[in-house]
């Protein structure tokens, strides 16, 4: 006896979407177990951003200061080149850099560049300070690690607190900025 060819057809369609199609409900049960890959979100490196970013390294910021940033920017007026890291979407905080070539000496640095008031930092370049700043013009409280290095450049890091921030989170977080002055100046050169 002959199959009917529609009917031969029907019976090939039915067999492979039988192969392709639903899975049985113990398959169905394997599947749901298995979680789809989610997707990750790729941080590129500080110094990507170029200028004075090269200083910045995120895994070193976060050891140090305990805030992690994803995004930089770098920038160059004259001599002095900067960068400034923050979180995705927030402007604050924020870590700035600068970095400008001088001729200052220990002496020099000392007598005109350290702020007033700033207390020295020992250990750091061939000199440094370091200091805390009040809120202003929209920003939270700043602290800031100022030093002299040895191949001749004035470098400042500046972490400054959104302006909700507790007045005494810029004296908390001056260690942690100076330790990451030092990992800067060491590898800086």
């Amino acid at each position: 006896m002959r199959t009917p060819l529609p009917l031969l057809g029907a019976i090939v369609a039915l067999t492979l979407l039988t192969a392709c199609g639903p899975v049985t409900a113990r398959g169905d049960a394997a599947a749901a177990a298995t979680p789809s890959p989610t997707p990750t979100r790729t941080v590129a490196p500080a110094s990507a951003a170029g200028g004075a970013c090269y200083l910045l390294d995120f895994a070193d910021i976060a050891a140090a200061l305990d805030v992690q940033f994803e995004v930089a920017a770098a920038s160059k007026q004259q001599k002095t080149s900067a960068c400034v890291a923050q979180r995705t979407g927030a402007s604050r905080p924020d870590l700035v850099v600068t970095a400008t070539p001088t001729s200052a000496d220990g002496t020099v640095f000392a007598a005109q560049v350290k702020p007033k008031g700033a207390a020295t930092v020992k250990g750091l370049g061939a000199a440094a300070y370091q200091r805390t700043l009040p809120p202003k013009g929209g920003a939270g409280p700043a602290a800031e690690v100022g030093w002299l290095t040895g191949d001749g450049r004035l470098l400042t890091l500046c972490f400054t607190y959104p302006p909700d921030a507790e007045k005494d989170a810029a004296a908390t977080i001056l260690p942690g900025l100076v330790a990451l002055a030092k990992r800067i100046d060491r590898t800086s050169i």
